[in-house]
């Protein structure tokens, strides 16, 4: 009767561990044995196991006994969701196996370890009581990472139990690296050793030494813990400040950068800083209590070896900093020092809006920013909702579904639908909603009410824009839909470095390899520009026809379209690429694509030997033919492609301003914005005055209200850089 009891209750505890499993094969990213798969066990595994040796501790004669039988059942637990993991990768999602596989080896075999050690520690004669320790110590153990979260600069933890949290989920590659297998090497030997010497102790009964070896055993994981950032095993503000060592001090601001990141830019940071703080200061209506610790790496893999994410920016608004990448700047910064801003009505401990709402959060940051890829909120979300990429406002800020569009939508309609709120019912109304979560009562309405009325205010908005604009923007698929996103992403990833390396031939075989077995753009891209390196283009030209159609309507037509009509120019069919530039410039998706195709389609209209010159020409002997062509024939439109090519050399200012005319006055949308180019290229030289020079003629031709708001903010920076630019900043070495 008792062994029937002792196999129902495991069978009970073994049931729910498939049942969980199994819901979780139904998920997104949870559905293929890798990370998220083996991260979810690792805390399952963990818990069930410290349970099966608490039950079997209270019915068997010793605790070798208690430790035999949990070993037994753990591994039949560990198998079977091993094997569910497997069926479903295999013949349900259809994903081949990768390194992440190797996850599932790595965490839940330790936190099992760990979940039995825990229960071994607190075990005593109290069978309640035990149970009840265990589940408090796993519990503290279990959030320890939080503390990591919210006391480090950091948005990664290496934690016991879970294993790892890389930071985001939109760094889709997937490594394991050298600190978290010694991580968890270290967990296996300590939880082992552990359980070795309690077991060896109890069985000779120096009942006296148990204490002394759980005490030991509290200290050290203690200990370990708290030396993780020596251990390069989590990123302490004092450990990123020594990586990110230059320092620049300004009034409201401490910003620490990479070495690498010049004197001169940092001061042209360090005016951003504080431009986008006064500015915010008078619309936001509040100012921060505390300085603010702005960090700025010198590129994404730093960012995400020290911080955790490569992709993201982010601000910590507890602890009053903000994230960036270098590149990113100038796109993000004023973002998140709204984030900043927002916290001092922000809502708990982290300071953010009331109940973790991410479209509130995001949304509030986006409302004042008020700019997404050049353009303003109102406009991206005009442009989605005219061209069917709509997404109801009351499931946006309803629950996580912020999260299950692409991350550009839903960024994009929150900040439009928060800049409608803040326009008609002032800014004090948005900050109570930040800081209380009660719409209906901040508002005296229900959210959908107001939602008509947001949509009725966007359809009323007078806007144009080309068609395959909103393709460009939004026909891009969420991670939560992309195909075995983890494999594809570390296959690719292997590809292009092989690729950047100049080992066309291996990155071709695997680009292959990776497009059949997932038909993803990345792959095919470098499949195409693979054989491009190896001449081979009238292969490539077939293989991007032979697909075209699987990418129309998304954000990679006109990249594919685009390639083909160089490749087309390459085998000499210059009538085929015309046609197809001609497209690009009649519709293009972004002010990028259609100086792009210009410039090819003026080369292949100019003269016969300077197309075959261009073509074959080194970087520099490209900038000479442009600014050779721009010069004869005054063309504006070839302005941004000449601007791009001396960036790329890294031509002084002064021989680029010497080769060109005298800028002529634009007659057109694009004239305008090619000159607008210009201005922001010597802007970003640290040529304020020659900016605002060439702003100012830009501003001549700005025919649209988008583009008029736009020099606008670029005049009213520029005024400030130039008003700054000798300052009393103080500069650290």
């Amino acid at each position: 009767m008792k062994s029937k009891k002792i196999f129902s209750t495991v069978n009970v505890w073994l049931s729910i561990s498939i049942c969980i499993n199994l819901y979780l094969l139904s998920l997104p990213l949870t559905s293929i044995l890798g990370y998220e798969y083996s991260a979810v066990n690792g805390i399952i595994q963990s818990f069930i196991s410290g349970i099966f040796f608490l039950h079997f501790n209270g019915s068997s004669k010793n605790i070798l006994g208690a430790v035999k039988k949990t070993a037994v059942y753990s591994l039949l637990n560990f198998v079977l969701i091993f094997f569910l993991g497997v069926m479903s990768t295999v013949f349900f999602q259809g994903c081949p196996f990768d390194v992440t596989a190797f996850f599932y080896f790595l965490i839940p075999p330790v936190s099992i370890l760990l979940g039995v050690s825990i229960a071994v520690l607190v075990s005593n004669r109290s069978k309640l009581l035990s149970y009840l320790f265990f589940i408090v110590v796993w519990l503290l153990l279990l959030a320890s990472a939080i503390l990591e979260f919210y006391f480090y600069s950091q948005i990664y933890f290496f934690n016991p139990i879970i294993g790892y949290f890389p930071g985001t989920i939109y760094d889709e590659d997937m490594q394991i690296t050298s600190q978290f297998v010694l991580y968890r090497t270290f967990y296996l030997l300590f939880s082992f050793t552990f359980l070795v010497l309690v077991v060896k102790i109890k069985s000779v009964k120096f009942n006296n030494l148990i204490h002394l070896i759980k005490i030991s055993f509290i200290l050290f994981l203690l200990i370990f813990e708290f030396l993780k950032p020596e251990l390069n095993m989590a990123t302490s503000s004092a450990r990123l400040k020594s990586v990110l060592s230059k320092q620049f001090t300004t009034e409201h601001f401490e910003i620490f950068a990479d070495p690498t990141v010049s004197k001169d830019d940092l001061n042209y940071l360090s005016l951003l800083h504080e431009y986008y703080y006064t500015d915010l200061v008078e619309n936001i209506n509040v100012q921060p209590s505390r300085k603010i610790a702005s960090f700025i790496f010198k590129d994404s893999f730093q960012k995400r070896e020290f911080f955790g994410a490569g992709n993201a920016n982010v601000a910590k608004p507890w602890m009053s900093q903000i994230f960036l990448n270098r590149e990113q700047v100038e796109s993000s910064l004023k973002h998140e020092i709204v984030h900043i801003f927002a916290a001092e009505f922000g809502w708990s401990i982290f300071e953010v809006a009331k109940y973790f709402n991410p479209a509130v959060i995001e949304g509030f940051a986006m409302a004042f920013e008020d700019e997404y890829a050049g353009h303003s909120v109102d406009y991206m979300a005009k442009l989605a909702r005219t061209n069917g990429y709509d997404f109801k406002i009351s499931d946006l800020f309803s629950g996580l579904n912020f999260y299950t569009v692409t991350s550009s939508i839903s960024y994009i309609y929150a900040g439009s639908f928060i800049k409608y709120l803040k326009d008609f019912f002032g800014v004090e109304k948005i900050k109570k909603l930040y800081s209380d979560g009660n719409f209906e009562q901040i508002f005296d309405t229900e959210i959908i009410e107001i939602q008509e009325a947001y949509y009725d205010n966007l359809d009323s908005l007078e806007y144009e824009f080309p068609s395959a604009e909103s393709h460009y923007f939004f026909g891009r698929p969420s991670i939560f839909t992309k195909y075995c996103v983890r494999y594809t992403a570390n296959q690719i990833k292997g590809a292009w470095s092989d690729y950047s390396a100049g080992a066309y031939e291996s990155a071709l075989e695997k680009f292959t390899r990776i497009f059949e077995n997932t038909s993803n753009h990345s792959s095919l891209r470098g499949m195409i520009l693979s054989l491009g390196k190896l001449e081979r283009y009238f292969e490539a030209s077939e293989i991007i026809e032979n697909n075209f159609v699987n990418f129309k309507g998304t954000a990679y037509e006109y990249d594919l379209k685009l390639t083909l009509a160089v490749y087309s120019i390459r085998l000499n069919d210059l009538d085929k690429a015309k046609i197809l530039l001609k497209e690009i410039i009649d519709n293009p998706p972004t002010d990028e694509y259609f100086f792009a195709a210009y410039r090819w389609f003026k080369l292949i209209s100019w003269k016969a030997d300077f197309i075959n010159n261009f073509v074959n020409g080194s970087e520099f002997d490209k900038y000479l033919i442009l600014s050779e062509m721009y010069k004869q024939e005054n063309d504006l439109l070839l302005l941004p492609s000449v601007v791009s090519l001396s960036k790329f050399l890294d031509e002084s200012v002064k021989n680029l301003l010497n080769n060109l005319n005298e800028i002529l006055v634009p007659q057109t949308a694009y004239e305008s914005k090619a000159i607008y180019e210009l201005s922001e290229y010597l802007k970003n030289k640290y040529y304020y005055k020659e900016s605002l020079h060439y702003l100012q003629k830009a501003k001549i031709f700005a025919n649209d209200s988008e583009l008029n708001k736009k020099y606008l903010e670029s005049e009213k920076v520029l005024n400030w850089l130039i008003a700054h630019y000798i300052s009393g900043w103080s500069w650290k070495k």
